[in-house]
């Protein structure tokens, strides 16, 4: 495809110069194609295709898996960014005195899931000093203590495009035995991203920014360290479930539900098709073959 193929997707260019992607980014016309096909399937031939879509729900999360550089058992869909970072602030297994850093520049997503620790479990945020925007790992040095235990970054900041180097705030972090959690949303779509490489320990990012998706559809990483810490979300597929008796509860978890993943946000039924055709968006997002994973397939 060239640039002239790529702009007749994206009928506003005819009429606008759209730069406000960091707010919210412009549909594709196989973005609207494929919401449309999928609720007339719904409406008219398969009112229930819970089973039809799970394979391409599947195929996203190896999709992302590239976009982000780690295996797909690491990646689960959400709904939005705040309910991500919400997995892990829900999650954690908090003692009274733990605390969180967080530059004083962040949007209220990465700010709010935080201070609701306080009254729940006790947990005090620090605010790392920030100017015009921008913080140094000096001042994210001068903030961390013994009690921190995750420190939750931007990787851009929302106002002023900061972009700080994960790689060093990870480093840094996992030196006092700190997380490195990460709001992506504001890069991933247009900077590239490898959270193997970067020591990134969690991740969340809606995408209907750069990632050119609809509203309501997230992800999240976790590592798999990580992982094995975090207490589950939980809802009706954590158990045991025997498809024939619905009335057998246990506190047990299901063998092939991952701890922090057991639960099903309400977008599955339309992030598939987002994931399946958002081949509108730009191949620059990765390296090598994973600059290829955003390809509608043929």
């Amino acid at each position: 495809m060239n640039l002239s193929d790529y702009r007749s997707n994206f009928p506003h260019t005819e009429r606008m110069v759209y730069l406000d992607h960091a707010a919210t980014g412009p549909l594709s016309r196989p973005v609207i194609d494929a919401v449309k096909a999928f609720l007339e399937e719904r409406h008219r031939t398969r009112p229930n295709n819970y089973f039809d879509v799970m394979p391409t729900l599947e195929r996203g999360r190896t999709r992302l898996a590239l976009l982000l550089g780690c295996s797909r058992e690491r990646i689960e869909y959400a709904p939005n960014t705040s309910y991500g970072l919400n997995v892990l602030a829900l999650g954690y297994p908090w003692q009274r005195g733990d605390r969180v850093a967080v530059p004083d520049c962040e949007f209220p997503g990465n700010v709010q899931p935080w201070l609701g620790l306080r009254e729940r479990y006790g947990v005090e945020v620090d605010f790392i000093p920030t100017r015009q925007g921008t913080f140094s790992l000096e001042d994210v040095a001068q903030t961390l203590c013994p009690e921190t235990r995750v420190l939750a970054v931007s990787w851009v900041q929302f106002l002023s495009g900061f972009r700080c180097d994960l790689r060093a705030l990870a480093e840094l972090a996992h030196s006092t035995d700190t997380l490195l959690a990460v709001d992506a949303i504001q890069g991933l779509g247009a900077l590239r991203m490898n959270v193997e490489e970067a020591g990134v320990d969690f991740l969340a990012s809606g995408g209907q920014k750069w990632m050119l998706a609809t509203q309501g559809i997230a992800f999240i990483y976790v590592s798999e360290a990580l992982q094995e810490r975090l207490l589950p979300v939980r809802g009706w597929q954590n158990g045991p479930i025997d498809w024939d008796d619905f009335g057998v509860f246990t506190d047990e978890l299901h063998p092939l539900m991952p701890r922090a993943f057991a639960w099903v946000p309400s977008t599955r039924s339309v992030a598939w098709r987002w994931m399946r055709l958002s081949g509108c968006t730009s191949k620059r997002v990765g390296s090598g073959s994973k600059s290829e994973c955003w390809r509608t397939p043929g």
